[in-house]
């Protein structure tokens, strides 16, 4: 899935949501977030970026949401996976990937007497993405030129925070995320002809959402 279609998508579940609201009366809140993930290195560290969220009100303290974000990421040594050397002293070389995510989740909300209410939710994201060749030297006085073939990705996705109202209309919420990333990466340095797989992991992190209630 291309990422127009993507796009697509997002914007056909947030018209769904939009008419649904409507129609039965419903809240629906739309905004956007600033999101930062923290992983184990393979295939990155961090990654950074953000997207436009949506919720709908569904039943007593229950709601629907729906994000497309896109994040950037340092693609972290691929050439060590390959049991690749650089020359001592030469900094790290990293490539830069990125992906696009519609994500869709069930969220149930605590309310309390205070400003502030606590939520969790939890779903499954759809990730398509895109990878950088790298080179580089090696120790041996050579080069490496590492291409990847990385899968269409599925996010098992989780989170808990705190929100609050911000006046009659806006809302904020802050918003931990743990998720699973189901990565396939096949890599391969065309000069030696090495290959191997980077599979895997569990990203933890953070976002802010800004939204506005309709």
């Amino acid at each position: 899935m291309s990422r127009r279609h993507i796009g697509l998508v997002l914007i056909t579940a947030l018209s769904a949501l939009s008419s649904a609201a409507v129609a039965q009366d419903r809240q629906l809140e739309i905004g956007f977030r600033p999101l930062v993930l923290a992983s184990q290195g393979e295939p990155s560290n961090d990654m950074l970026g953000g997207g436009i969220v949506g919720t709908w009100h569904w039943r007593d303290d229950w709601y629907f949401g729906v994000a497309l974000d896109s994040m950037t990421f340092d693609y972290e040594r691929p050439q060590f996976a390959l049991g690749i050397s650089q020359p001592p002293g030469l900094k790290a070389i990293d490539g830069s990937n990125s992906f696009t995510r519609l994500s869709g989740w069930i969220e149930r909300r605590y309310e309390s007497d205070g400003a502030w209410d606590w939520f969790w939710g939890a779903g499954l994201g759809y990730a398509t993405v895109d990878v950088e060749t790298v080179t580089g030297p090696t120790a041996l006085l050579g080069t490496f030129n590492i291409v990847t073939d990385a899968s269409d990705e599925i996010h098992l996705v989780t989170s808990a925070g705190l929100r609050r109202s911000l006046g009659d209309k806006w809302t904020f919420a802050a918003t931990f995320h743990l998720e699973h990333h189901l990565t396939d990466y096949e890599i391969r340095d065309t000069v030696s002809g090495a290959t191997g797989k980077i599979g895997a992991h569990t990203p933890v992190g953070l976002s802010a959402t800004f939204g506005y209630r309709f």
